[in-house]
């Protein structure tokens, strides 16, 4: 089973509407751009996964971030892939 990867949002990932996966965990995501969907509480967002050289990572975030204005830089995110669809992804949002 694919791990769970818990992310520390920065300022430009809320800005600029994505979330960069930790090169220590690109194993757990696709190894080409594809698109995706992210499950975050009921809602679901159709999004892209990319990939770069340098990076891996979900993109088209921007409607999540302007619905959820209460995230700041340095909040905490869970990704967890399922199990059962490599298309589909969790997003947890760690509450302080």
């Amino acid at each position: 089973m694919k791990a769970s990867v818990e992310i520390i949002l920065r300022a430009y990932n809320i800005e600029q509407g994505y979330i960069n996966i930790p090169a220590k965990k690109m194993y757990n995501f696709p190894d080409k751009k594809t698109d995706v969907e992210l499950h975050i509480g009921n809602s679901i967002y159709k999004v892209n996964f990319y990939v770069r050289e340098s990076h891996h990572g979900f993109s088209r975030l921007t409607q999540f971030f302007k619905e959820h204005r209460e995230l700041e830089k340095g909040d905490k995110v869970i990704i967890t892939p399922s199990p059962s669809a490599p298309e589909k992804y969790r997003l947890e949002i760690l509450r302080k």
